[in-house]
């Protein structure tokens, strides 16, 4: 299996979004990294991820949700996280 690299840019560019989405001291990105055996590196609002394409396929799909669920302002937790990591989980 190759490892792939990806980049994602999540619109708009909003910093307490990103933030949010990010957690503290990038304590959500770094779940995402572990569950799915993904390398995230982000600036601003662009996410550089290698892994397989699978890996990334996902990384990209859970990303893109948890940004939307940012959009309310409502502050996203690691249980949030592991919960929204489960569900898709199920989806594949």
């Amino acid at each position: 299996m190759t490892e792939q690299t990806f980049s994602l840019t999540l619109l708009p560019d909003n910093a307490q979004r990103l933030s949010n989405l990010c957690g503290r001291l990038n304590e959500h990105i770094q779940q995402i990294e572990s569950d799915l055996a993904l390398n995230i590196r982000q600036r601003g609002n662009i996410f550089q991820m290698s892994g397989s394409e699978t890996a990334i396929t996902n990384g990209c799909r859970i990303l893109e949700s948890l940004y939307v669920a940012t959009e309310d302002g409502k502050l996203l937790t690691p249980n949030m996280v592991h919960l929204a990591l489960q569900e898709f989980k199920g989806f594949r």
